[in-house]
This record gives structure tokens, C-alpha cells and sequence, in this order.
């Protein structure tokens, strides 16, 4: 895959992850999506052939890339009460950045989208 592929489809993946976090899982749409990451409605067609799977591959490289963020931070943990802290840091972090939201929203869909379970 071409530099300018790999780039497109992490345009992509961003945008989505974006339009959940800022519209909704409702509003999003091959057009909201494409639009968010200033390219053709029709790349994520061809680079993803659904919308529904455009978002599983957003979800797998966002939780991907938190396991990776957050590895060492729980490879430090020596105590349950260290867990117990670093579970309420990563989770107020993550509020903050907007991700339990997105999740929220997966959820929500996949209780209508089998695809998205």
C-alpha cells in the first residue's frame, strides 16, 4: 500500500472516530465521515467497503493504540491499590479525551448493528 493509501485511510479512521465523538454514532455516514477528513465520500468505499466497517477498524486501532499508550503504566503497577489509582487516572484521562464517549456510542449501536458487536 502507497504512502498516500496508508494516509488516506488513517484520515479516515481519525474522521470517524471524530463524527462519533463530536455527532453521535447517528449522524454518522460515509458523507459526515469524508467530509470531516476533507476527501471523497467515496474513499471510504473503496478503502473500507462499509461505513460498519470503517468503525470496526477505527475501534481495533484506537484500542490498540490505548494498550500500547498504557502498557508500561500497568506493567508499574505492584499493588492492588496502585491498579485501583492507575484505573481511575486512565479513566478520568480518557473522559477527558473523549473516548468513553465514543465507546458509549459503539455500544449503543451495536445493540441495533449486530455487525458492530
Amino acid at each position: 500500500m502507497t504512502a498516500k493509501s496508508e494516509d488516506t485511510k488513517r484520515r479516515l479512521v481519525q474522521a470517524a472516530i471524530d463524527t462519533i465523538s463530536s455527532e453521535g454514532i447517528a449522524k454518522v455516514s460515509a458523507r459526515s465521515i469524508a467530509v470531516r477528513a476533507g476527501l471523497a465520500q467515496g474513499l471510504v468505499f473503496y478503502h473500507f467497503g462499509t461505513v460498519t466497517d470503517l468503525i470496526g477498524q477505527a475501534c481495533l486501532e484506537a484500542t490498540r493504540a490505548r494498550i500500547d499508550r498504557y502498557a508500561e503504566r500497568f506493567d508499574a503497577v505492584d499493588s492492588l491499590t496502585e491498579l485501583v489509582d492507575l484505573a481511575d487516572r486512565l479513566h478520568r484521562e480518557e473522559r477527558a479525551a473523549g473516548t468513553v464517549a465514543v465507546l458509549g456510542q459503539i455500544l449503543a449501536a451495536a445493540q441495533v448493528d449486530p455487525a458492530l458487536a
